[in-house]
């Protein structure tokens, strides 16, 4: 019986009791004596408000956390909705990719039918070295070293190193690179190769022309076929300038290629052509 005494209930009952009667003395006092009822509605008010108020708040919490979750599953759904159609543009572009480079390999194809061509994409450049770039074919696909490499605007380059699954490509601008080369509007012959002081402007040159030659800007220079390394009349490119040789003693030709060689992504290899000459490897 103590310990009800000593309890937390019986101190609020006691501060209800103490609030009626004060309540009631009060009231008495002023000759406005409420009703039963309505005194117990001034006493339970305050509980009554609160306990409301904590409803409301019990219910608006869970009302944030139940949205929440479902704010949660949407952007769940909306993540993977997203995902799937990032996928099928990926998935459109290579099959945009894939008919461009047929719809380029069948050109080439009805305009040159002896070359036996692979498709092929640009997967690398060395950022050291601008002027190469490695592609997704190789070996496993009939690619051989020494293999032209074109587009349906001209020569890119040739094959210089072969791997099962890939290759890499030495482009026209390459300081090692020697194409026979001619000039068919004006009888001309040369020998396109890269050169130091022109890589920088993507451009390459014809050498070993007479100083008086008869070439002049915007003609056109194409493969003369010898060597047997690129199948002949590949475009090459147009003149851009001619320049006279440090020695004096001869010209060349300054070369804006046909295809943009520092940016170009698909490109053809030609495998195999009537006249081809299959070099051995070095050992």
């Amino acid at each position: 019986m103590q310990d009800f005494f000593k309890s937390g209930f019986f101190k609020i009952l006691l501060v209800v009791m103490g609030s009626l009667v004060g309540l009631i003395v009060f009231e008495a006092s002023t000759g406005n004596l409420l009703a039963p009822e309505q005194i117990l509605g001034t006493i339970t008010k305050p509980f009554t408000d609160l306990a409301t108020t904590a409803n409301d708040s019990v219910s608006g919490f869970f009302d944030q956390v139940f949205q929440g979750i479902k704010y949660k599953e949407e952007n769940v759904l909306l993540k993977d909705e997203i995902a799937n159609l990032q996928k099928k543009l990926v998935e459109y572009e290579q099959i945009k990719i894939e008919n461009q480079q047929l719809k380029d390999a069948s050109g080439i194809k009805s305009t040159n039918p002896s070359f036996e061509i692979e498709p092929a994409r640009v997967v690398a450049r060395d950022p050291d070295d601008l002027y190469t770039f490695t592609i997704n074919v190789g070996t496993q696909n009939g690619v051989l070293k020494n293999s032209p490499v074109i587009t349906n605007r001209g020569l890119v380059g040739i094959v210089t190193n072969v791997a099962q699954t890939y290759s890499k490509v030495t482009t026209i601008l390459g300081l090692n690179i020697k194409i026979s080369a001619t000039c068919l509007e004006k009888n001309e012959i040369g020998i396109v190769s890269g050169q130091a002081d022109l890589i920088g402007d993507n451009l390459c040159a014809m050498l070993h022309l007479d100083k008086s030659t008869a070439l002049e800007p915007e003609d056109i220079i194409s493969t003369s076929g010898g060597g047997g390394l690129y199948p002949p009349n590949l475009i090459i490119g147009k003149v851009k300038e001619i320049r006279v040789s440090s020695n004096g003693m001869s010209a060349y030709a300054v070369v804006d290629p046909a295809e943009d060689i520092v940016s170009v992504k698909d490109v053809i290899v030609v495998k195999k052509f009537t006249g081809q000459q299959v070099l051995p490897e070095k050992s």
